[in-house]
């Protein structure tokens, strides 16, 4: 489930019933809140990294006919190698 931090969903994610999923855009938003006032280097390389996800999806806007095997084929093809290098970026730091 995609969701925001609503409290509501915190116990059903504890149960196992569902699988929270986090998304990009709030995760961006931290990094961001941590690089403008301090000009954090780490919170830049999220931001950069974030941004060619970003990207993926605009040509995906422009590119495919909308449907969603094309965009699930797309970001298969593009944006999962961005989201692991991500995920390794995170786990680096």
């Amino acid at each position: 489930m995609v969701c925001d931090d609503y409290s509501g969903y915190k116990a059903r994610f504890k149960s196992g019933q569902i699988i929270e999923v986090g998304c990009i855009a709030h995760a961006r938003r931290k990094f961001y809140e941590l690089h403008v006032p301090g000009k954090s280097e780490i919170a830049e390389q999220a931001l950069a990294l974030i941004q060619k996800l970003y990207m993926i999806e605009a040509e995906i806007r422009k590119n495919t006919d909308g449907s969603a095997e094309q965009r699930h084929q797309y970001r298969q093809q593009y944006s999962k190698l961005v989201m692991t290098q991500l995920h390794e970026w995170l786990l680096q730091h």
